[in-house]
């Protein structure tokens, strides 16, 4: 039985959202928290997990310190302007990629899929 391959549309998700969350990361003086974003797509037994990489610090701003924090919200929305906290940085929640993204990829993949798919019934 044949079976789907889908290294090259894995890899182009990972520029997606490595892009998105370099769009969405916070710009300092030297950007190197955007320089140090990195994605994986990592298969697993629901399908797929997106793994991301970048510099400590870049948690701190992304979930808040101190009284901010809240934990991990995955429903939060990026928010490019949290203010300035006062005893804490504000999270920005700048890793949650948000639904218009997420459908983009979903629809990478079903596409794919699809195409690979009809290529195996058809034999072309």
């Amino acid at each position: 039985m044949a079976e789907l391959n889908l290294t090259s549309t894995y890899r182009r998700i990972e520029v997606l959202v490595k892009n998105k969350l370099r769009e969405q990361a916070p710009v300092g003086e030297t950007g190197n928290l955007q320089g140090s974003i990195t994605v994986k797509v990592v298969e697993n037994e629901d399908g797929f997990a997106l793994v991301s990489g970048y510099l400590t610090y870049g948690r701190f701003l992304d979930l808040g310190t101190k009284r901010y924090f809240k934990g991990e919200k995955p429903s939060a929305r990026w928010n490019p302007r949290p203010g300035k906290g006062k005893g804490g940085i504000k999270p920005r929640y700048w890793t949650n990629l948000g639904k218009p993204t997420e459908k983009i990829i979903a629809n990478i993949l079903a596409k794919e899929i699809a195409k690979q798919v009809r290529q195996i019934i058809t034999g072309k």
